[in-house]
């Protein structure tokens, strides 16, 4: 019951963010009403007030609903893949409907507008080449934050080398060397921003444009070309640290390590080559398109891009902009780091369904054996394994109760323990163990290290017994 109740109060939480920003949207205080521009006396025309009264009984319904669904966890409190599965099929839903119903009223409250002749269209004025260009050297937009992926590589590779090898200073070379490589990328970005600007056309804004394409595009490379670098190199140091591991245990068997970097070269050459010709040429074509496109005055009512509840600007170069839906920053959705955002969002959601279909064995499966006379293979859910060397038995305990545990890393659910777990009495071992199971077995290697197993079947366990005793009686014969 109290697990229930705790993902009863995280979807209560996130409802209540969710109204909290949703109230916002419509707040008289706020100089846009349903994400457009409308001024006080344009707010009490009729129709703007039923839209606006439709708009608020839509969100009640939504979260009146959401919070009746809100109570369904309490109904499977001991199954935590549903309750996985549900929190992310909840959230999923009331974010969705969320935007339906931004999306429907910021559309008509644009299409009122329109009708009611509001609009308020912002005509960018052409004007020649020897007044302007020399302005647009700081506006160019180019962000540094484009920089976050390789250097945030660089800085994870450091805590990966403290919490995985500290015992191999070697290994430090390459993480001080993914940060001196994306410092030195930025250095190359920050020339390729601040260099020097060309005049393609005797138009200013074509010309603008043009630089801004050039810069970007370049820029773009840099950033790319860092983050593959940043990418291979945490590989190489992940790949290394297996092989000093391994020259460590079996000196005369590793090896690999010089087909590897050499590998490693050719795909690192390779790719650099691939995004160097195809930024040039998409650079080339676009280039072409512009210089040929005709002379037009661009006439854009800013809240045009506002009417779909987010903002879609693919002719706004600004990553980030002032949010009209609440508070804070949103991102330019056109862009690449709406793009992201999209993509981020969408990964989440894969990943929480995935943990959720994942942990689906560990509620209703139980752990399967299996032996070809040399092994016994234990395997539970999608991912958990453990193989005992019948030539490497030292003892083996036969229990009528599951043994008291304390998990180390591993999963730890109702039915299920499967991981690392330190047992009482036993040590530090790996655990295949169906809590329900009658019988329970612990086995003891040869380096005094015990394992603990156990499935579901009684006659397959005591089968599985008497093997390990036969395995235990021949090597002490």
């Amino acid at each position: 019951m109290l697990v229930g109740l705790l993902y009863v109060g995280t979807l209560w939480i996130v409802l209540l963010c969710v109204v909290w920003e949703g109230c916002l949207v419509v707040s008289p205080k706020n100089e846009y009403f349903l994400s457009m521009k409308i001024s006080k006396e344009q707010r009490t025309d009729a129709k703007v007030q039923r839209l606006a009264e439709e708009y608020r009984k839509a969100k009640r319904l939504l979260y009146l609903a959401a919070l009746v669904l809100s109570f369904l966890p309490l109904l499977f409190t001991d199954i935590g893949s549903l309750q996985v599965f549900y929190m992310t099929v909840w959230c999923t839903a009331l974010l969705f409907g969320e935007y339906k119903i931004i999306k429907n009223f910021t559309n008509r409250m644009y299409e009122l507008k329109v009708k009611k002749g509001w609009t308020n269209p912002d005509k960018k004025k052409v004007c020649e080449v020897d007044t302007a260009v020399s302005l647009l050297k700081k506006k160019l937009p180019v962000s540094a934050i484009w920089f976050g992926i390789p250097l945030w590589i660089g800085i994870g590779s450091g805590f990966w080398w403290l919490l995985k090898a500290p015992l191999y200073g070697v290994l430090g070379i390459i993480v001080v060397s993914n940060l001196l490589v994306t410092g030195v990328f930025i250095c190359m970005y920050r020339f390729a921003v601040r260099g020097r600007l060309k005049v393609y056309s005797e138009n200013s804004e074509k010309n603008y444009a043009l630089n801004r394409l050039v810069k970007r595009a370049w820029s773009g490379w840099i950033v790319l070309e860092a983050t593959v670098i940043s990418v291979m190199q945490f590989l190489t140091m992940i790949f290394l640290l297996q092989y000093l591991k391994k020259l460590e245990e079996h000196p005369g068997e590793a090896s690999g390590m010089s087909f590897f970097t050499a590998v490693s070269v050719v795909v690192l050459l390779a790719v650099t080559l691939v995004l160097f010709v195809r930024t040039s040429q998409k650079l080339r074509t676009a280039k072409e398109m512009l210089l040929n496109a005709s002379e037009k005055e661009s006439i854009v009512d800013e809240d045009y891009y506002w009417r779909n509840g987010y903002y879609f600007n693919p002719n706004d170069s600004c990553a980030l902009v002032e949010n009209r839906s609440g508070l804070g920053m949103t991102a330019n959705m056109a862009g690449v780091w709406g793009k992201v955002t999209k993509g981020a969002l969408l990964a989440v959601l894969v990943l929480c369904l995935g943990m959720s279909v994942a942990l689906l064995p560990l509620d209703f499966g139980t752990v399967t054996a299996k032996t070809d006379g040399k092994t016994i293979e234990l395997r539970g859910g999608f991912y958990y394994k453990l193989t005992i060397d019948l030539s490497d038995i030292s003892d083996v305990v036969l229990l009528t109760e599951c043994p008291k545990m304390s998990r180390i890393w591993g999963s730890g659910m109702k039915h299920m323990a499967l991981g690392d777990y330190s047992f009482s009495g036993y040590g530090n071992g790996k655990a295949m163990l169906f809590k329900d199971a009658e019988y329970f077995l612990m086995v003891q290697n040869g380096k005094g290290k015990w394992n603990g197993f156990s499935v579901k079947n009684s006659e397959e366990m005591l089968r599985y017994y008497e093997l390990l005793l036969q395995a235990k009686d021949n090597i002490s014969n």
